[in-house]
């Protein structure tokens, strides 16, 4: 959306900015039915033009009051002392997009960590949004291994947060999942290891256990998914961040078929996964004063600018 109104209209604001616009679009989906949507009013994704988004998917209350509160957080104003998981869970696709020259001077992990202090003020729920976009990032951009990749994020976080008081804490604990991936080679051992590593209620346990389970199992989906969430913490967080970072490892073709082909929204998520990926191509239109003439552009404008492109005419 905003790299879009970059290139087609030659202005843009902060990514965060964007990304809070669209989770004011996703809180309606929770709080709202699909046919309370009001006509001609103004949203910021097509994917509210998606009825099946109306569902109440036990959203995390940290999240929601957050998105109510009119003062979204940052780093100079934190809207809370909150490090759950919720801040860092939806930030998986940021490691999916890399434009060929970032629109800011904002390190695209660093803009991991701007989208978790949007819900989550304590350092500890943003660093590890942070590390999950930068393992995500180099596994899909770089072709890393998950554990080059982790071994990268846990050197990279502290340069780019010198600043931070539990940076001690955060690099504890992800050095503690490393080794005692590499020590454990039985599969009975994973429930201990995971314990060691906390529950996953908050976010530094969470990307913790994720990352052991990715390390334990790195070439087999199945094997990993089902160690992160087979303990008794926040098992669909772990599980989810497992997923993704595996994920991004083997590809798509890699993850089995039982995982894919009854995925509710499935061509809604490959849709956005692949426009983050590919991005929107650099055109000539750079005045948001200019009338778009370029097929390619009035497309990208209309589904990322106007909201107004529905997923069935694609």
């Amino acid at each position: 959306m905003g790299t879009t109104r970059g290139i087609v209209r030659g202005i843009m604001g902060p990514y965060e900015g964007y990304i809070r616009c669209c989770y004011q679009d996703w809180l309606k989906t929770q709080i709202l039915a699909f046919a309370q949507l009001q006509d001609g009013q103004y949203h910021y994704s097509w994917l509210i033009d998606v009825p099946e988004m109306f569902n109440v998917r036990s959203p995390g209350k940290t999240c929601v009051c957050a998105l109510i509160d009119s003062q979204p957080g940052s780093s100079q104003i934190a809207i809370n002392t909150s490090k759950g998981c919720g801040g860092m869970l939806p930030v998986a696709p940021i490691g999916l997009y890399r434009e060929a020259s970032l629109r800011s001077d904002v390190p695209l992990d660093t803009i991991g960590a701007k989208t978790a202090e949007l819900t989550h003020g304590h350092e500890l729920g943003c660093m590890p949004a942070a590390a999950f976009v930068h393992i995500v990032d180099k596994i899909t951009h770089e072709g890393m291994t998950i554990g080059q990749a982790v071994d990268d994020a846990i050197t990279a976080i502290p340069e780019l947060f010198p600043q931070c008081r539990h940076m001690g804490e955060f690099r504890a604990i992800m050095s503690r999942a490393a080794a005692l991936a590499a020590a454990h080679h039985a599969d009975e051992d994973d429930l201990a290891a995971i314990h060691a590593l906390g529950s996953g209620w908050v976010a530094e346990e969470t990307l913790a256990i994720a990352v052991y389970c990715a390390l334990r199992y790195p070439i087999d989906f199945r094997k990993a998914v089902h160690a992160a969430v087979n303990h008794s913490g926040n098992s669909n967080a772990t599980g989810a961040v497992t997923g993704s970072i595996v994920g991004a490892s083997v590809g798509y073709s890699g993850i089995p078929r039982t995982f894919v082909d009854d995925l509710e929204l499935r061509q809604v998520i490959l849709t956005v996964a692949d426009d983050l990926y590919h991005d929107c191509p650099e055109i000539l239109v750079k005045s948001q004063y200019e009338t778009i003439t370029d097929k390619q552009a009035a497309w990208w404008e209309t589904k990322y600018i106007g909201n107004t492109l529905h997923p069935r005419n694609w």
